[in-house]
């Protein structure tokens, strides 16, 4: 009976999924069209960075991806956000510290608009952390919270967060 039991104990734990938190902060990577732009020494694309990571941890078991403090754009969380819908317990996005800005003109910012939206949505996921960023102000919080219904809003945390 012993034997039983360990045994099953054995296969539920074989079975399980472990969370894991990816942090890549401060390692000053780009967005891809400025990487491309810079000579030697090449900073590390925001593209580089996301494949590393696929290729590092299964998306079922991401629960936290950490980019703070890098100099990623409009462009950059564009990638980040597409990235990020694909994994399906991702809880935490912090994308403090970086240059992502409010240039509601761009060709990026709708994208941007649209994916965050929809992550927002996602029932799993908890928090986004924009502090820091040209798009972290009063203006831009309060035009983002009337398109989104609900407490959703609340998954925004546009000011530093300890």
């Amino acid at each position: 009976m012993v034997r039983v039991y360990t045994l099953l104990l054995l296969l539920v734990l074989s079975s399980a999924s472990y969370a894991v938190r990816v942090e890549v902060c401060g390692i000053h990577f780009v967005d891809d069209c400025l990487a491309e732009a810079i000579s030697k020494p090449r900073p590390k694309s925001v593209s580089e960075v996301l494949t590393y990571i696929k290729g590092k941890y299964k998306d079922e078991n991401i629960e936290e991806l950490n980019f703070k403090n890098n100099h990623i754009g409009q462009s950059g969380a564009v990638a980040i956000l597409k990235y990020a819908l694909e994994l399906p317990h991702l809880r935490l996005l912090n994308l403090e510290i970086n240059s992502i800005d409010y240039d509601t003109d761009s060709s990026e910012y709708l994208s941007f608009e649209t994916l965050l939206l929809q992550l927002l949505q996602k029932e799993e996921f908890e928090e986004i952390r924009l502090g820091d960023n040209g798009i972290a102000s009063t203006a831009w919080y309060s035009i983002i919270s009337q398109k989104l219904v609900g407490a959703y809003a609340n998954k925004i945390k546009w000011q530093l967060q300890d």
